[in-house]
């Protein structure tokens, strides 16, 4: 795995990849995009299978050692607008002082 400072990357991963990523010493920005049936016909995904994935990550977050955002179905309206808010979240969020404890798990 090669890290490098200053560098970003949008990973669509599980919330079980957190813990591997804390072990590597890569403390990620984790976003969550609340799903609706409605969003999901914007991102012209299956419906089913998007919001039963949406639903089981959800109810993990809380269970993460680390803070997360999360951006709520009716805050965008398009691609545009969703990348737009992600952008501004990444961007407030690298901004703050992280604070890791040894032996998070």
């Amino acid at each position: 795995m090669m890290k490098m400072k200053g560098i970003h990357c949008v990973l669509p991963l599980g919330l079980d990849c957190v813990r591997r990523l804390h072990r590597a010493d890569i403390f990620p920005i984790i976003i969550f995009i609340g799903q609706s049936a409605r969003s999901a016909r914007k991102l012209n995904q299956s419906e089913e299978q998007l919001l039963a994935c949406s639903r089981s990550e959800e109810a993990l977050l809380d269970k993460l050692p680390c803070l997360h955002r999360r951006v709520a179905p009716d805050a965008w309206s398009d691609h545009g607008s969703l990348l737009a808010g992600l952008r501004s979240i990444i961007w407030e969020e690298q901004k703050k002082i992280v604070w890791v404890e040894p032996d998070l798990w």
